[in-house]
């Protein structure tokens, strides 16, 4: 049976059942000294796949990647017999699905022995919208600085052709000499070039960087 420290409140059946049989997050008991899991709830099983026969065979670290195991083993020497918020953990599941779960433990005595009970919320579909979102942020961030570079651009790289092109078409507009217009519809077809080349390199990196802001 199982028996609240002090960091849990008076037991009576109906609480014990709210608080584990009956909690819609998964949640077990494992042996302090073994970390063989002793107890598990119905939500706990449906989340992970386990059987219960399978979950009682084992333990807090065959639910774990490895690459979370040092860290486990780290954690569990610091608890002290208190309520503890553990923090984000990735957890196994028995189709080797990884899922990411937010860890509160208490202090138990399960048949008389020193246990914890762990609750473990999962997180997964909210860590993967808040990178998601992350994600987007960055692009954003990345579009505005191609704005940015293109009204540069424009005020400065547009200007020059620009100002060559109306100052040119001034100076057809006053002559009558062939061999001026000649030089000034060269230098004209240049600064046309010039400026055709600037919005052509505009419109790629627009392109290019609406192609990698887009959200799926």
């Amino acid at each position: 049976m199982l028996h609240p420290l002090t960091a849990l409140p008076v037991n009576t059946d109906d609480q014990y059942r709210q608080l584990f049989e009956l909690n819609p997050t998964p949640v077990w008991i494992y042996n302090n000294a073994t970390l063989r899991i002793v107890k598990v709830n119905d939500a706990a099983v449906e989340k992970y796949g386990y059987s219960r026969e399978k979950f009682l065979q084992m333990s807090i670290v065959d639910i774990r990647p490895a690459g979370e195991r040092e860290r486990l083993g780290e954690t569990i020497k610091e608890l002290k017999g208190e309520v503890r918020l553990s923090g984000q953990w990735k957890h196994l599941k028995a189709d080797e699905g990884v899922i990411e779960v937010s860890i509160v433990s208490y202090p138990v005595l399960f048949d008389g022995q020193s246990c914890s009970l762990v609750i473990a919320n999962d997180i997964t579909e909210l860590l993967e919208k808040e990178r998601k979102l992350e994600s987007a942020y960055e692009k954003i961030k990345k579009f505005n600085e191609t704005l940015r570079q293109i009204a540069w651009s424009n005020s400065h790289e547009m200007r020059k052709p620009v100002c060559s092109i109306l100052s040119l078409v001034s100076l057809l507009k006053h002559t009558d000499n062939d061999r001026e217009r000649r030089q000034y519809l060269n230098l004209l077809e240049t600064a046309a070039t010039e400026l055709d080349e600037v919005l052509k390199q505009n419109e790629k990196m627009t392109e290019v960087d609406a192609e990698q802001t887009s959200i799926a």
